[in-house]
């Protein structure tokens, strides 16, 4: 998972939601805090440059779980998490250009799963890790294994 780097585009919009929930002191406090103080002057590229090596992000997110607590931190990684969703569903549109048609008579529930696979596949593609997802009778988990969201953190729930 080493190899594997956050591309820019994927940083601005966890950079925007950070920003968004905790104002613009926030984001550079946090950005000091995670030790990666060089996007407060220079942004990353808005592109898909792999721009951030996986162990810093790993890192990252971990002193953000330490910094908030569990509690505090999982909304900010629930909103990362669906921004993240919508970047791969805009940014990856052939990835999707059947979906429309192959979900034309799927319910809403059949759409959102058929699409979260998709999603998912990608990102074990793009992270390097198996992303599993199981269903309870009202929710999607998606489980990611050696998680770069968790930082390390070990936890008795879902962070």
């Amino acid at each position: 998972m080493s190899n594997y780097k956050i591309p820019g585009s994927l940083l601005n919009i966890i950079f925007k939601s950070v920003e968004d929930q905790l104002g613009e002191r926030g984001l550079k406090m946090l950005l000091t805090q995670v030790k990666l103080t060089e996007y407060i002057q220079n942004p990353p590229p808005d592109d898909d440059t792999p721009t951030l090596d996986m162990g810093k992000f790993k890192d990252a997110m971990g002193a953000v779980i330490d910094l908030f607590g569990e509690k505090a931190a999982r909304p900010l990684l629930m909103r990362w998490g669906k921004l993240t969703f919508d970047y791969a569903l805009e940014s990856k549109p052939t990835l999707f250009g059947l979906a429309g048609f192959a979900t034309k008579f799927m319910n809403d529930e059949g759409k959102t799963r058929f699409i979260l696979k998709k999603v998912l596949k990608e990102s074990e593609n793009l992270y390097g890790v198996p992303h599993i997802m199981s269903e309870t009778d009202d929710a999607f988990n998606i489980e990611i294994q050696n998680c770069f969201y968790c930082g390390n953190h070990k936890s008795t729930q879902c962070i």
